[in-house]
């Protein structure tokens, strides 16, 4: 899992740009990790639970247990 980094709330619209280009270029881990640092910041932000769950099913192909089960926790919110 990754460590949490404390980003503003001004930060979050560039940091979710850089979650989206991340998973565009098939980097995923890296994507879910922003969104993580996202969410410690601002629990209910939509794009980043959106992005979280694609960059998490990004990744069923090469680990497929985990990310699922973690996608599954998060479609309620």
């Amino acid at each position: 899992m990754f460590e949490p980094k404390r980003i503003a709330k001004e930060a979050i619209p560039a940091a979710m740009e850089k979650a989206l280009r991340y998973r565009l270029l098939n980097e995923p881990l890296e994507a879910e990790s922003i969104c993580c640092d996202v969410l410690q910041v601002d629990l209910h932000n939509q794009e980043a639970l959106v992005t979280l769950i694609l960059a998490l099913t990004d990744q069923f192909e090469t680990d497929f247990s985990p990310p699922i089960h973690r996608a599954r926790e998060l479609l309620p919110q």
